[in-house]
């Protein structure tokens, strides 16, 4: 973003540039807060509300009170106001928004208040082949902490895409401490292999994206294709015809390869899911109010 970008902060708009906090902030100290970034589709969201479900569930688990700035009809007014501000409200972008604790260091709870912000940033193109890599990094058991929350600690996934970095691969396509297929750094993980659809289940320790809920209900209700969910090896996707990625801000990405075994990222299958995906989204967008209405 540029020198004359604008942010929220706690339901101020400010520029980036005073964007700031307390070093003894507990969300810099502890990452002691969560997030959800979704992508603004020109002044439209899809599955805003999902993402916000979760932001609340995220927080509830941290015993976090929810920021009253962030009910629907508030965050409708701040997120219009950012995406005007700096331009963005005609382009595709990707928000993000950032809870925090307040209160200051030690790993005792001293209140339950919070800080938020709110950032968008202009998508990127995506590269034209998408390389995953294996890597030593383990998912995260849920059983230590909860996969289904973007809890902000992410320095597993940054140990992860580092090492795939290392392998010249966009990103890292991550295991189970058990040795099971469970997700990259950022995404979920589709496969196709002998006309039936594959992919980790939620045992496998994967957030259970947005996205990935949306192509499950075209592949199974759309599609009419059988999807199964399980525990897979390495091995198990790398005998796949074709394989995919999604998240809210990549949507469907083709992979090109895992390691050194190379898909086709022009499969016929994979086109279709995207032409359904695409349809999809143009009937489910929501648009932003204007802001008369929520004032």
């Amino acid at each position: 973003m540029g020198e004359d970008s604008k942010i929220i902060l706690n339901g101020k708009l400010i520029p980036e540039t005073e964007g700031n906090i307390l070093v003894t902030s507990r969300g810099l100290l502890y990452g002691d807060g969560c997030f959800e970034t979704f992508r603004a589709y020109q002044g439209r969201f899809l599955g805003i509300r999902s993402h916000l479900k979760r932001l609340s569930e995220g927080l509830n688990y941290l015993s976090i009170e929810y920021p009253e700035g962030l009910r629907e009809n508030f965050l409708n007014v701040q997120l219009r106001s950012l995406l005007e501000t700096n331009n963005l409200i005609d382009k595709d972008v990707i928000i993000r928004i950032q809870v925090w604790r307040k209160g200051t260091r030690g790993y005792k709870v001293e209140t339950n208040l919070a800080g938020y912000s709110i950032t968008a940033t202009p998508i990127q193109k995506e590269p034209a082949a998408y390389k995953l890599a294996t890597v030593d990094v383990k998912r995260v058991p849920s059983a230590a902490v909860p996969a289904r929350f973007k809890l902000s600690n992410g320095i597993n996934y940054i140990k992860a895409a580092g090492q795939a970095v290392q392998q010249d691969a966009d990103d890292a396509l991550l295991e189970t401490v058990e040795h099971f297929v469970s997700e990259t750094t950022i995404a979920n993980i589709f496969w196709l292999k002998k006309q039936s659809v594959f992919t980790p289940s939620l045992d496998c320790d994967i957030l259970p994206g947005v996205t990935r809920a949306i192509c499950l209900n075209l592949l199974r209700n759309h599609l009419n294709k059988e999807v199964i969910e399980g525990a897979f090896t390495i091995n198990d996707i790398k005998e796949a015809e074709a394989v995919w990625i999604c998240n809210s801000i990549k949507e469907i990405q083709p992979i090109s390869c895992i390691d050194e075994t190379v898909f086709n990222v022009h499969h016929d299958f994979i086109q279709l899911l995207i032409k359904e995906f695409k349809a999809y989204r143009e009937r489910k967008l929501l648009k932003l109010k204007s802001d008369k209405k929520n004032r």
